[in-house]
């Protein structure tokens, strides 16, 4: 079973403490993956319509996709559009590291 996720482009205010005019940078440019890289999994993702859209894929280990860099202090504002028998969310602060799990994305990390 295919299942989309869509995370709409206006809601998904991905906002972090940089340098720019108003002190905030925004995440995703609802134009491309620009500043993103996929981790673990092979579900396909995409920009449709100014939206963030990943399909799930059979089999697959849970695929994430992650900011480029790192950021300290932010405001997360988001809406997601998922099927309910999906186990989706958001995860922030997490790791990606060589030595755990082959880079396995896991767990709360403090920014540390």
């Amino acid at each position: 079973m295919k299942t989309s996720l869509k995370l709409a482009a206006l809601s998904l205010a991905l906002l972090c403490s940089c340098q720019s005019n108003d002190g905030w940078q925004k995440l995703f440019n609802g134009k491309d993956l620009t500043g993103f890289k996929q981790l673990n999994g092979e579900a396909p993702y995409r920009v449709e319509d100014g939206c963030l859209v990943g399909t799930s894929v059979t089999g697959q280990p849970n695929s994430f996709m992650a900011t480029e860099q790192e950021y300290g202090d932010f405001i997360l504002e988001f809406e997601a559009l998922c099927d309910p028998a999906l186990n989706s969310g958001v995860q922030f602060r997490s790791e990606s590291r060589p030595d755990y799990q082959n880079g396995r994305v896991h767990g709360y990390s403090d920014g540390k």
